[in-house]
């Protein structure tokens, strides 16, 4: 399948001299070399050999969110207003394969189908902490996610792997998306038919149906359902009575429906707020989950050569009423809160910025009772310079560092990692 696809990204360009505009190629590549980083490992009886403190400091080359070499993309694309078609290859971890292959076509004016493997951003959240240094300080995401900042604020479309998506503009400032992010590939079995791709129940259970208005001159309205096939809870509950302690379920599993709102009314400032809330789940006799509420905040400000951004997001009120005698009714999830401030100061030669995050993991408790060894804060800080390349490229250069937090009772087990001081050299090269 991926050989398939990548040669029709190599002969569309051809086929479709005659219809389309000239082909664009471009690409980037991003990476991240460390020429240091200090494990700092807690050691309050100071009986660590010489070898095991040489085994703190570290060099490296990589991704600046943790691959193990850098990422190498190259995209083409070419289209009209009424049809077109893009792919990309990325070279990432030692290996090729293909991240995009889509094609879309508009048989009017109002509706657009696109198909193939392709995100879309249309109704996404609109403020990243994404600076390329932020990993580097404190990962901005949700503990109970693994959302980014702004998909707590607002889940963009994503294919798993193969999907279609249809895009409606009844009126100009309207759009209405129903999509199916999970298509099964065809494999032309003769025995069961051409069409032998995933199963439909389990297709049509993770239909995504968004909505989007535009009130120019004050702001963006969008509304979206994401479904999932149905969560077993009960085998959750099993878990956690033989366990006596919280099973995480990834807010990213259930159904659920999400608003937000972005505010563009004041001239260079952006602020992008959303909530996400999901149907209880129900297992035996009279146990439930509710899955709490999400929220996702960012602002985005420009004064003159000064910005900055702010980013929240949090998940909390999740809990679990249980019926069982090996432990009490009403086990509650710890909410978990996460914060980044990146102020940036541009200068004719260069940017100069700051990356300071918190991740706050909340106690965990079973009716008032405080569960021991649950409940943690983090903290990262960072000051980098970015100097510019001409073109679209440029380089940066920092100092980080990140303190990670005590669970429980404030006890710090010798031995353990109390943080990490880095000094990451990114590099950008785009074309």
């Amino acid at each position: 399948m991926k050989k398939a696809l990548l040669l029709l990204i190599l002969l569309l360009p051809a086929v479709g001299k005659a219809v389309f505009a000239q082909p664009s190629i471009n690409g980037y590549a991003y990476f991240t070399y460390m020429p240091l980083e200090w494990s700092m490992v807690y050691d309050p009886d100071k009986i660590r050999t010489d070898e095991q403190k040489e085994d703190d400091l570290r060099a490296g080359f990589g991704g600046y969110w943790g691959t193990n070499t850098g990422r190498f993309q190259l995209f083409i694309q070419q289209y009209t207003h009424l049809m077109g078609y893009q792919g990309s290859l990325l070279f990432e971890n030692g290996g090729f394969h293909i991240e995009r292959a889509n094609a879309w076509v508009r048989p009017f004016d109002w509706l657009k189908f696109e198909a193939g493997r392709f995100d879309n951003w249309t109704l996404g959240g609109k403020v990243s902490a994404d600076n390329r240094f932020n990993l580097m300080v404190l990962r901005p995401e949700l503990v109970s996610s693994g959302f980014p900042h702004e998909q707590a604020i607002m889940y963009k479309f994503t294919t798993d792997q193969y999907g279609a998506e249809l895009t409606f503009n009844p009126i100009p400032d309207l759009s209405i998306n129903v999509g199916l992010p999970s298509l099964g590939g065809f494999t032309g079995d003769p025995a069961r038919g051409f069409v032998s791709g995933g199963k439909a129940k389990e297709v049509y259970s993770k239909v995504h149906v968004s909505a989007g208005y535009v009130r120019h001159g004050f702001g963006h309205f969008r509304a979206q359902y994401i479904g999932q096939p149905k969560y077993p809870l009960d085998n959750v509950l099993e878990q956690m009575s033989n366990e006596r302690r919280n099973v995480f379920i990834n807010y990213r599993n259930l159904s659920r429906f999400e608003l937000a709102f972005a505010y563009m009314q004041v001239r260079d400032l952006l602020i992008d707020f959303g909530i996400k809330f999901a149907p209880f789940l129900k297992g035996d006799q009279d146990a439930f989950y509710n899955p709490g509420i999400m929220f996702g905040l960012g602002v985005y400000h420009i004064l003159g050569n000064f910005s900055y951004k702010f980013l929240a997001s949090g998940h909390f009120a999740n809990y679990y009423t249980i019926s069982d005698s090996n432990i009490e009714k009403g086990y509650r999830y710890s909410d978990n809160f996460n914060f980044h401030f990146i102020p940036e100061y541009r200068y004719w030669f260069g940017t100069f910025g700051l990356n300071l995050g918190v991740d706050i993991l909340g106690q965990e408790k079973i009716r008032d009772t405080v569960l021991a060894s649950t409940g943690r804060v983090n903290f990262g800080a960072g000051a980098w310079f970015r100097k510019p390349i001409i073109g679209n490229g440029d380089i940066t250069v920092g100092l980080a560092y990140t303190y990670l937090g005590v669970t429980g009772d404030g006890e710090r087990q010798p031995g353990s990692t109390s943080g990490f001081f880095r000094i990451p050299v990114t590099m950008a090269v785009i074309f």
